[in-house]
């Protein structure tokens, strides 16, 4: 059962946010290696449909940029919901 002191007034739960966050984050990670080694080897691939549309618009920094971006501000708003249901009520 989920405690309410876990929810913010949105019902989000920050560690959700976090969570989220890190994955894509470390998506990225993993994103960089998979085009480079595709690029080093050459050949064909099968990527999802976003990433190839990003990849072939952007171009890989881009691509993977689009990824860090996404989680690192996943993980600030998981901080941040956090630091929020931290503080005292003011009353």
């Amino acid at each position: 059962m989920a405690d309410e002191d876990d929810k913010d007034e949105d019902g989000g739960k920050w560690y959700s946010w976090f969570g989220y966050g890190a994955v894509l984050f470390a998506l990225s990670g993993f994103l960089w290696w998979y085009l480079t080694d595709f690029e080093t080897k050459g050949g064909t691939r099968r990527v999802h449909w976003l990433i190839a549309i990003l990849y072939n618009t952007l171009g890989k920094t881009a691509t993977v940029a689009v990824f860090a971006v996404l989680g690192v501000v996943m993980c600030v708003i998981g901080v941040m919901a956090l630091m929020k249901k931290k503080k005292p009520a003011a009353t």
